[in-house]
């Protein structure tokens, strides 16, 4: 009797355990690109490694960036600063007091070229971070529409209600594209314009630095170093101020509503792929009768961050037509060099337009 009872258990397990791999199977399309290596993996519902990492190295070179621009003006003021009563010496220089000041001008060069570096870094981990997190959200919504395929059983009714659920989740990657597109122009956009500042300010540094038919005695010294003092200020002032301030928010706040964003799909597809565990299609799949409430949420979230942008970017000038990505708009490449001609930071004819007279002679320059 117990020898019967016992085969019969086993026999109820194997036949639970078939089920359950059947029901699991959601995809079985021949040409699936999830299951090209292994035949037996199903591909999970959860968000990849790949999207936390890509957040995660964005973050890392937003603050590298904070941290190379910190203090930077109050440091600026300290390396080109010349003690008073040098000043009051003889113009004389010795041959290494000479060598130290221009070791100041070679690094106040180096500076920008390496901030202008870890700007390139910055609009590069942040852009694709958000293309990732496009991309994550696409593969969420190609694994819905193997669904029906994989379940083929599935009654018709419940096929019906899958179809109208997809085309709420299209409709949503269509809107979170158009406005995650939005941010990342900005973002790349006026770290482009920041990075072209300090690239062409440390190529005209270069320039002087290599100029042959210059003279720099002490007081050459003394009063070049008061005029970069007051023109780097500005420029960099032009480039950063409010611009870079505002790239950290809205990277911040675009950052916190893509995560959540992920996170709440990733729930409705664990959600979606358990309800076709149990043929209780009108309990455990009742959400699909109503794609428009599920997902209600999701696009208020969306419009919170577009009235974000609205303000933190257009300054509360809503855009009334956005920017359209098709090959009769402007392109993004052309729309970075119109914005950088109204942006420019550094004068037209900077340095020797800016220069004294006196300061002039320094360089040879009549």
């Amino acid at each position: 009797m117990k020898t019967a009872f016992y085969s019969m258990f086993i026999f109820f397990i194997v036949i639970l355990q078939i089920i359950s791999c059947k029901t699991s199977n959601h995809y079985t399309t021949q040409q699936d690109v999830y299951l090209s290596e292994n035949k037996n993996k199903v591909p999970d519902e959860k968000i990849s490694n790949l999207f936390y990492k890509s957040g995660q190295h964005a973050e890392n070179a937003k603050i590298m960036l904070q941290n190379t621009l910190r203090n930077f003006l109050e440091n600026l003021q300290k390396n080109l600063t010349t003690s008073v009563i040098l000043k009051t010496l003889d113009d004389k220089l010795s041959l290494e007091r000479s060598q130290q000041k221009w070791q100041k001008l070679n690094d106040h060069m180096d500076f920008y070229r390496t901030a202008s570096h870890h700007i390139k870094e910055f609009a590069d981990e942040s852009e694709n971070f958000l293309q990732i997190s496009k991309n994550e959200s696409a593969t969420f919504l190609m694994k819905l529409r193997r669904v029906p395929t994989g379940q083929r059983m599935l009654p018709p009714y419940v096929k019906l209600q899958l179809t109208n659920y997809f085309d709420e989740m299209e409709f949503f990657n269509v809107v979170f594209f158009e406005i995650i597109d939005e941010g990342m122009e900005y973002i790349d956009n006026a770290l482009h314009i920041i990075r072209t500042t300090f690239e062409s300010y440390a190529d005209i540094q270069q320039d002087i630095l290599n100029y042959q038919n210059s003279f720099f005695d002490n007081w050459c010294f003394n009063r070049y170093f008061e005029f970069l003092q007051k023109w780097s200020t500005q420029i960099y002032n032009c480039a950063t101020e409010t611009r870079l301030q505002t790239v950290y928010n809205v990277f911040a706040m675009t950052k916190v509503v893509v995560k959540h964003l992920m996170q709440q799909l990733e729930f409705k597809m664990q959600r979606l792929f358990n309800c076709f565990i149990f043929k209780e299609y009108n309990i455990k799949c009742n959400f699909l009768r109503f794609p428009e409430s599920e997902y209600e949420e999701l696009f208020t979230t969306l419009r919170e961050l577009q009235m974000y942008y609205d303000i933190e970017i257009n300054r509360g000038r809503v855009e009334s037509i956005r920017i359209q990505r098709s090959d009769d708009m402007i392109q993004l490449s052309d729309k970075k060099m119109v914005d950088s001609s109204h942006s420019n930071c550094i004068p037209f004819g900077f340095p020797t337009n800016q220069m004294l007279n006196s300061l002039k002679i320094c360089f040879n320059i009549h």
